[in-house]
């Protein structure tokens, strides 16, 4: 809304597949679209901004080489800026020690007839710095939570009775089959 965009998408890497991947939450896309929005990582105006890491923006998509048909279709979109997902890892001293595009911002479609511009650009990239922390952040999160699953799997999955005790005495995780040793479930 600030940018008076019509349409704004996050589009986010997909390492395995070599991927950029359309993500929610989107504005002014619904589900369908945003399942349509996937492509390769060095395709397309998406893949420019993401193999460079330098923002983008076309005043005219259907005229511009670098645009990608197949997305064009979908979003059905005149113009448009693009910025990267970068998350930046700072030392002591505030100095960037490393720097990784995690993936790209879309907006489209300018309202009132008007095109993005630089200030327009400046405003996403500090946007999209913010978004990708929150985004770098809720990844680790989510594979924290998938590892402590895959552990917890693991110890309940053991024949093996498995018993751990703190040092002060208190019993701090006892898989099933140590339950059944000690006579507390059938």
């Amino acid at each position: 809304m600030i940018l008076q965009a019509q349409k704004c998408v996050f589009l986010l890497h997909d390492r395995r597949a070599g991927e950029l991947f359309a993500h929610p939450p989107a504005f002014g896309l619904n589900d369908d679209e945003l399942r349509a929005l996937r492509l390769r990582d060095n395709q397309g105006l998406s893949g420019a901004v993401f193999q460079s890491g330098k923002p983008i923006i076309t005043t005219d998509f259907l005229n511009d080489p670098r645009a990608e048909p197949t997305i064009l279709a979908v979003l059905k979109a005149r113009n448009g800026a693009c910025v990267p997902l970068t998350v930046e890892r700072r030392d002591e001293e505030n100095r960037v020690v490393e720097r990784k595009v995690i993936g790209v911002l879309h907006v489209f479609d300018k309202r009132y007839g008007g095109c993005f511009g630089e200030e327009d650009l400046q405003l996403l990239s500090v946007l999209s710095r913010n978004a990708a922390a929150v985004i770098a952040n809720a990844r680790l999160f989510y594979q924290v939570i998938a590892e402590r699953d895959r552990i917890e799997a693991t110890l309940d999955s053991l024949a093996a009775g498995l018993l751990l005790v703190s040092t002060n005495g208190e019993i701090m995780l006892l898989n099933p089959s140590a339950a059944v040793i000690l006579g507390l479930r059938d």
